[in-house]
């Protein structure tokens, strides 16, 4: 699967919940990537934003709550 990726930007934000033991802990982290492509479907674009989800290490790796909210420009 090959992308003809233009530009990527990404913002994220988190919410911190506060423990008992005076530890913090995220409960939620949204991802809102920007991803310009060329000669591609959008359609393709979600899928592979999918599939890095899946095998990402990161995204396995953290107990909070993983959003991604992408908006993608196909030229």
């Amino acid at each position: 699967m090959k992308i003809d990726l233009v530009s990527y930007k990404c913002v994220a934000e988190g919410s911190v919940e506060d423990l008992l033991d005076r530890t913090s802990v995220f409960k939620k982290i949204v991802l809102r990537p920007r991803i310009e492509v060329r000669n591609c479907t959008e359609d393709k674009v979600k899928r592979a934003l999918k599939l890095a989800e899946k095998f990402s290490l990161i995204a396995q790796s953290i107990k909070a709550e993983l959003v991604i909210e992408p908006e993608i420009q196909v030229n």
